[in-house]
This record gives C-alpha cells, sequence and structure tokens, in this order.
C-alpha cells in the first residue's frame, strides 16, 4: 500500500508540473523601394600655351692699322731743327678692323591647362517597410491535467497526515 501510494504520488508531480504552451506567430514584411537616378558630368578644358624666343646679337668691332713707314735721304745733310735727313717718302697706313658677333637664342615656353570636372549627383532612393507581426500564446492545464495536479496535491497532503500520525504513534509506545 505504502508502495502503491509513493508511485502514485511521483506520477502525479511528473504529470502536474508540465504545462502545455500553444504558440503561435505570423509575420508580413512589404518593403517597397522607389529610386530615381540623376547624374550629370561637366567637363571643361582650357589650354593656354605662349613661346617667347629672344635672339640677342653683340657686334664687337676692333679697327687696327699700324703701318709707318719714312724714307729719309742720307745723301743730304741733316737739318738742324730737327736732327734728322730730310723725308724724302712717308707712307703711314692705319687701318684695321676686327668683328666678333656674339649671338645668343633663347626660347621659352609655357603651356598652362586647366581642367575642371564637375560630377553632380541627385539621386534619390526611397525604401518603405512595413512589417507587422502577430505572436499568440496560450499556456495553462487541460482538464484532465488539472485533476491529475489535485490528486497528487491530496495525495501529498495525505503522506504527510500518514507520517505525522506514524511519527506520533512511534513516539507514544516508547513514551
Amino acid at each position: 500500500m505504502r508502495l502503491l501510494m509513493f508511485i502514485l504520488l511521483i506520477s502525479s508531480f511528473l504529470v502536474s508540473c508540465k504545462s502545455p504552451q500553444k504558440s503561435v506567430s505570423s509575420s508580413k514584411i512589404d518593403q517597397e523601394t522607389s529610386a530615381r537616378n540623376d547624374v550629370s558630368l561637366t567637363e571643361n578644358i582650357r589650354l593656354s600655351e605662349l613661346t617667347d624666343q629672344i635672339i640677342q646679337r653683340l657686334v664687337s668691332e676692333r679697327l687696327n692699322v699700324g703701318v709707318k713707314q719714312i724714307k729719309y735721304d742720307t745723301d743730304k745733310p741733316v737739318n738742324k731743327e730737327t736732327g734728322r735727313h730730310p723725308v724724302v717718302e712717308e707712307i703711314e697706313i692705319g687701318i684695321s678692323k676686327e668683328t666678333e658677333v656674339y649671338e645668343t637664342d633663347s626660347i621659352r615656353q609655357k603651356i598652362e591647362g586647366i581642367s575642371t570636372v564637375e560630377l553632380t549627383d541627385q539621386s534619390a532612393t526611397n525604401t518603405k517597410i512595413k512589417a507587422e507581426i502577430r505572436e499568440e500564446k496560450e499556456t495553462g492545464l487541460k482538464n484532465w491535467q488539472k485533476v491529475l495536479a489535485i490528486i497528487g496535491g491530496l495525495a501529498v497532503f495525505g503522506f504527510v497526515v500518514f507520517m505525522i500520525i506514524k511519527i506520533m504513534g512511534i513516539t507514544r509506545k516508547y513514551n
């Protein structure tokens, strides 16, 4: 009898502790995307070229003449005023020309290029997301589980009372 009550007690605890749950979930997602592309590219190029040529010419001339020839008549007596013999022929040429030309040529070239690129992006993207989540939960015991829980509770209560009576009876025997 004790063994039967112990088995009923354990089984009622095991059955009554389990609580079933019913869960229903549903979700709905709507997504709407719209895109507008508006891209423009502008390019401006300017090229400037400047060329300078400078020529310098430097002319240097030297004139040098140096012929001087004097012939004296040595047959005639010396002039008292000059202290020399009289002159028969006198040639004096003094022309000399020397020319130097220095020429320099320099070229300077300057090129400027300016390039401007402009990119304009006025694109737009719109996204609409609509999410709906529905969740339902049912918790609780069914009727037969409630009956077993009540029986298990009564069995525990009966076991406690039985133990109290048994302990009280043992203590009275020894007193």
